[in-house]
């Protein structure tokens, strides 16, 4: 899997302002949900949308057990919202309120 570093990620967002494909910046803050592996950090990306999450923790469970985390995202955390998937790309140590809803366990293929 291909990794960028966060900080660097982050570091662009803010310094570019607001990012959206017309997306309107929120005026409430957001429920959001990120599928993730159990052990992962917690990353940038998330969802406004349960599903979207939960196909991510799906397709993390072939590396290990996975999960689905609800967190809140306050107006200020928010960097960028893409229509593709509901993303919404926050500052994770802004998030507030994150609790895991459910776990995916760690999926193997059967070759035999």
């Amino acid at each position: 899997m291909y990794r960028h570093d966060q900080a660097a990620l982050l570091a662009l967002f803010r310094r570019a302002g607001y990012v959206s494909d017309g997306v309107a910046y929120p005026s409430a803050e957001l429920t959001v949900y990120r599928g993730e592996p159990e052990s992962g950090q917690r990353g940038i990306s998330w969802t406004t949308d349960f599903q979207v999450a939960d196909t991510y923790a799906k397709g993390y469970s072939t590396g290990g057990n996975a999960q689905v985390l609800q967190a809140t995202a306050p107006v200020a955390s928010v960097l960028a919202r893409f229509a593709f998937e509901d993303e919404v790309v926050v500052q994770p140590e802004l998030l507030t309120d994150v609790k895991a809803l459910g776990y995916r366990p760690h999926f193997k293929l059967s070759l035999g």
